[in-house]
């Protein structure tokens, strides 16, 4: 009986000691964003993010560069466990597909689903959540050490940031970044603009799936406590059943896709060492496809460094598995791009 008991407890205290090593070098933090306090439409001021260490790193005084992914609309930090981040990480680390560095995985989900990286959102990533990396881990505190990526939302978001604040980030993998611009589907045409017009709760938003999209967009883009529509404004209004354009709230809108952006100012990605967009031939969101290459054209045209590519498949196709688009192709651009010294 007591070899038993003695052989249990031997095996209870390896598993524990396993989990503890294993988990040691991944952590879930929380902290405060100066961005976010205080405001308007009451999100949470408390941001979760996942931090990824690379397998030495509690033992040495090296310095890492970091890769910070954005994740997107109805998804959260979480996002890390779901594709097995740490996993794809070890494996590209150690198969030599990239040198060690750190990953930052944060929480921008809202109460619509999604902040679309606008605003104070924009600045809680590069300004705040940069910062707080920086001051808390061995980081090399250099753009050209920081790398941003994301998926669908946090595709645009990638892209955004790269080009809103050029000193912070020196690279970006976008991955099936959508809202670009209107385009195809996506234009102020869109059904679910009336949708939100005659919505009357929050479950009558979210039955409409374009309807999610454009309301956390409001949320963000042109928020309004006083506004009817779920404190936010929209480009499309409607009055005594007559849709109309509202061109000073269209312009707000205008001023947070990655495209305006860009043709606004061309040089934004001017100081970037890399940038690749790709998506799938076959997304269900055909603006997808359209506007990634609209963009990737618009930032070649300006001789900047830009990879596009379309693959067969659809809006999440392969993007994960050691073989995926995060194990495989953002590591490999991460690698070529970052300076790890």
């Amino acid at each position: 009986m007591k070899t038993i008991i003695i052989v249990v407890i031997a095996a209870l205290t390896a598993v524990v000691l396993w989990f503890m090593k294993s988990d040691k070098r991944v952590m879930n933090l929380k902290f405060h964003p100066n961005a976010l306090k205080g405001n308007v439409l009451g999100e949470s001021e408390e941001r979760s993010l996942w931090v990824y260490l690379p397998e030495g790193y509690e033992k040495s005084d090296q310095r890492y560069p970091v890769i910070y992914y954005l994740h997107g609309f109805t998804d959260n930090y979480n996002t890390f466990k779901n594709l097995e981040m740490k996993k794809l990480m070890d494996e590209g680390i150690k198969n030599g597909r990239i040198q060690p560095c750190i990953l930052v995985v944060p929480d921008s989900d809202t109460k619509f689903k999604g902040s679309f990286y606008a605003n104070e959102w924009a600045d809680y990533i590069a300004i705040d959540l940069v910062n707080y990396i920086d001051s808390s881990f061995r980081t090399i505190k250099d753009k050209s050490s920081r790398g941003i990526a994301g998926h669908s939302m946090g595709g645009n978001g990638a892209l955004k940031l790269a080009m809103l604040y050029p000193t912070v980030f020196g690279s970006v993998h976008a991955m099936s970044p959508s809202v670009l611009n209107w385009s195809t589907e996506f234009t102020l045409e869109n059904p679910s603009f009336s949708v939100i017009d005659k919505a009357k709760t929050q479950d009558d938003i979210f039955a409409d799936f374009y309807a999610s999209v454009l309301t956390a967009m409001g949320r963000t883009y042109a928020p309004d406590i006083n506004s009817k529509h779920f404190q936010a404004r929209f480009p499309v209004v409607f009055k005594d059943g007559k849709k109309e354009i509202d061109s000073a709230i269209l312009k707000q809108w205008n001023s947070q896709f990655p495209i305006q952006i860009f043709e606004r100012d061309s040089s934004c990605l001017n100081m970037c060492s890399g940038v690749l967009i790709d998506c799938g031939k076959d997304d269900g969101y055909p603006h997808i496809p359209v506007t990634c290459k609209e963009l990737s054209e618009k930032i070649k045209a300006q001789g900047i460094s830009c990879m596009f590519e379309m693959y067969e498949g659809d809006h999440a196709s392969g993007l994960g598995g050691t073989e995926g688009r995060i194990g495989k192709n953002m590591l490999d651009f991460f690698n070529k791009n970052l300076k790890f010294k």
